[in-house]
């Protein structure tokens, strides 16, 4: 999240989107939400991706979501042995 936070102190913009996702979580079917009020975005999600809504901590999106205001979502993506020299997707 260092480079998030930096991101955010630096007062940079996003360009014009209408959400973020994030691929960035140990597993292959788990969905974690920040920010997000939108049932729509929610739905669509995780109908198409076959993930299931999960609960998440920390990552660079669940700093952006909230700085932004703008709904996000990180997705489960194979990752292995995170935040390890062993990682891998």
């Amino acid at each position: 999240m260092l480079g998030a936070k930096a991101f955010t102190r630096a007062k940079k913009s996003l360009p014009n989107v209408n959400y973020m996702v994030q691929l960035d979580r140990q597993g292959a079917d788990d969905a974690v939400f920040y920010n997000c009020g939108n049932i729509e975005f929610i739905d669509f999600v995780l109908e198409t991706t076959g993930h299931i809504e999960f609960f998440g901590t920390f990552s660079d999106i669940s700093t952006l979501s909230p700085h932004f205001d703008i709904a996000s979502v990180n997705l489960s993506c194979g990752y292995h042995s995170p935040h390890t020299h062993a990682e891998y997707i």
